[in-house]
């Protein structure tokens, strides 16, 4: 009986021998896999924008119910004025003080319709009087071209199915060139992609783009006396905004939760779109000795903790040399930038 549970041992051990070189590489594979997650989820490998847009996709059809998100901008609220006399109604003066003319209003799509019936206007300008001076039309066609060759994968976007570049990409913050141009800047009001900023523009008169960066620009650009332009910026960060507390040894990480905490830049274009200068507001400030300030970053109007965009830059001007500056103003040139 030795003899024979020998034997079935000795046959037990041949058939694990044999699938020996299978077993191997079932653990090759899944330590493989184990690993290349690790790498996915630390450096956005591929498949990680798939289902991380497929998962933002499915969080926000589930928390709105709906799989086509409405055009942004197309509706606020109810007015007391009636249809026939809204175009002459669309400024009101309150409060009795002046407002600083012309006025340029931005739109969208389907946003002045009567002065832009193809898909609306772009900006519109008023003069003092309230009556219309000159209306930017949006041309879609021209817009999408010049955003497809704007593509670069220094910036990569991630969209989910449900994005729509006419209907989720509203203009946001404009500034005037002194021949009539804009300079326009896009956002992307969609749950479902990121970042929100879309790039920014120089728009003629005729409503084409004479360029576009699409480069992350975002909130409310500012042409100087040059003709250059400082335009906030972003940069995206896989590794969390951290910093020491000065005299202690303990380290404070911002815990953002997409991974992917904004950096703010403060950008300086020329005329013609070419990056002048660029320079990160955030790393000026964590090289600062008010670097714990953004450990208490919150929004101003939810107060819930802002750990992946703790400045939030929204614009920018420049200050004199007769200015005092002090801390990060001093750090970062003579910009000074200006967050919410």
């Amino acid at each position: 009986m030795d003899v024979a549970r020998r034997r079935g041992l000795g046959g037990y051990a041949k058939k694990a021998w044999r699938h020996l070189p299978s077993f191997l590489f079932v653990a090759a594979v899944a330590i493989a896999s184990f690993a290349y997650g690790g790498l996915v989820v630390r450096y956005n490998l591929f498949p990680y924008s798939i289902i991380y847009a497929g998962s933002k996709t499915l969080q926000t059809v589930l928390d709105t119910n709906e799989v086509v998100i409405a055009d942004v901008g197309s509706f606020t609220e109810f007015s007391d004025v009636r249809l026939e006399g809204a175009a002459s109604n669309r400024i009101r003066s309150v409060g009795g003080n002046a407002l600083a003319w012309p006025l340029l209003w931005y739109g969208g799509r389907f946003q002045f319709m009567d002065l832009c019936p193809e898909w609306g206007c772009l900006v519109v300008e008023f003069g003092a009087d309230g009556e219309v001076v000159h209306a930017y039309p949006l041309r879609y066609d021209a817009l999408e071209q010049a955003v497809n060759e704007a593509e670069t994968d220094v910036f990569p976007y991630e969209f989910a199915p449900t994005y729509s570049f006419r209907r989720d990409v509203p203009p946001i913050g404009m500034s005037r060139y002194p021949n009539g141009d804009l300079l326009v800047v896009f956002h992307i009001h969609s749950p479902t992609s990121f970042p929100y900023g879309n790039g920014v523009a120089r728009i003629d008169r005729d409503g084409y783009p004479v360029w576009f960066r699409r480069d992350y620009s975002h909130h409310w650009p500012y042409i100087e006396g040059d003709g250059s332009a400082l335009v906030p910026g972003t940069m995206m960060d896989v590794d969390p905004i951290s910093f020491l507390i000065e005299g202690t040894s303990s380290a404070v990480n911002l815990d953002c939760d997409t991974r992917k905490p904004y950096h703010d830049t403060v950008n300086v274009i020329g005329s013609d779109g070419r990056l002048i200068e660029s320079f990160n507001l955030v790393q000026a400030i964590l090289d600062s000795p008010f670097a714990p300030i953004l450990r208490n970053a919150t929004h101003p109007v939810t107060n819930a903790p802002r750990p992946c965009d703790p400045v939030h830059l929204n614009y920018i001007r420049r200050i004199g040399d007769d200015v005092e500056r002090g801390g990060v103003c001093r750090r970062v040139t003579s910009l000074c930038p200006c967050g919410a």
